[in-house]
């Protein structure tokens, strides 16, 4: 196994101490959660149940049905339940309030959280009934799942394996980001030698999920335009365009993605607006190491967060104010370093 610092190999097993102690555990993520935090959750819950815990897999929002391969996804649930838990195990989440806890009143059940956000925007909060690994080394909240397991000698089988693995490609873009390290490829090829099919999870998480995806990509991709005094790439969908096509935003969450593969030098950053009809935009931002545009400074600007190379706001406004408004404060320039 690739050597992990003490410390980490110590939080890991005080997770697995609190986790083993608690009988009746909810899995948490961000709402609308993507393929890192469900197959981590996923995972954990196929572990959990074959050891004899009451298990709730909790997930708020729209929920990816491109994810539906995953073993184990119809156990995931809208629902919190009426019973508070023991504990909460949370992953993937950068900020606590985007749990919603507190929605449910469950603010206050010790709560041990895997997450792989960068602490100045992480909001974790450290008391006794908290215990947060909140390590940017690792590549995603899988990948953090993943080295639990084996710290702690627990079996991963094939079907715990398909979704850290999935997990995995899609927080890398397919082992294509910077975050991807010699550690990460450690936990995949160990994960794919437990029989994961490569194939079908690569097609399934970095492809278009459908035929009628496709047509919205391309209406996307038709829209963009570069903000020469920025360097941003932008392009905007609306309701009307998926009434059109016949898509779901669902359908539109790989177009960012394609917008990032663009390689031209006089792009410093992408942003996909999608504007749901509510009166608050969502923003997808992304660039790249070789652009160095942090995009979670950006975001934060707008209340967002994320990664420095892949982050989300969303803004209240009209779609033409909020495109506008973001490309002034673009202006300002946030490169990495």
């Amino acid at each position: 196994m690739t050597k992990l610092p003490e410390t980490t190999v110590a939080q890991l097993k005080a997770a697995y101490g609190k986790i083993a102690a608690a009988r009746d555990i909810v899995l948490a993520t961000h709402e609308n959660p993507d393929a890192d935090g469900i197959g981590a959750m996923l995972a954990f819950a196929l572990y959990l149940n074959a050891a004899r815990k009451r298990v709730t897999v909790w997930g708020s929002g729209m929920i990816p049905r491109h994810l539906s391969f995953l073993p184990g996804f119809p156990l995931l649930t809208e629902r919190f339940p009426k019973r508070l838990p023991d504990l909460v195990v949370a992953f993937d989440y950068g900020s606590r309030v985007r749990l919603r806890l507190e929605k449910v009143g469950a603010e206050h059940i010790p709560l041990i959280g895997f997450d792989h956000h960068p602490p100045d925007n992480a909001h974790h909060t450290e008391d006794e009934n908290t215990l947060a690994l909140v390590d940017v080394s690792f590549s995603s909240s899988s990948e953090m799942a993943y080295y639990f397991f084996v710290t702690n000698d627990i079996a991963i089988t094939q079907d715990m394996a398909t979704c850290l693995y999935a997990g995995i490609v899609h927080d890398t873009g397919g082992f294509s980001h910077s975050n991807t390290s010699p550690r990460t490829f450690a936990a995949a090829s160990a994960l794919a030698a437990l029989g994961v099919d490569i194939e079908r999870a690569a097609k399934r998480l970095l492809g278009l999920p459908s035929y009628a995806a496709a047509h919205v990509a391309g209406l996307a991709l038709s829209r963009m335009t570069l903000d020469k005094a920025t360097g941003v790439a932008y392009s905007y969908l609306g309701p009307d365009d998926l009434a059109a096509t016949g898509t779901t935003w669902d359908d539109a969450d790989t177009i960012v993605h394609l917008m990032n593969d663009i390689n031209a030098p006089e792009v410093s950053c992408i942003i996909l607006f999608k504007n749901r009809g509510t009166g608050v935009i969502s923003a997808s931002f992304r660039s790249d190491a070789e652009r160095r545009f942090d995009a979670r400074k950006l975001a934060q600007i707008f209340g967002g967060g994320g990664h420095v190379y892949a982050a989300g706001a969303k803004i209240e406004g009209e779609l033409h104010e909020v495109i506008a408004s973001v490309l002034a404060q673009a202006k300002r320039g946030y490169f990495a370093v």
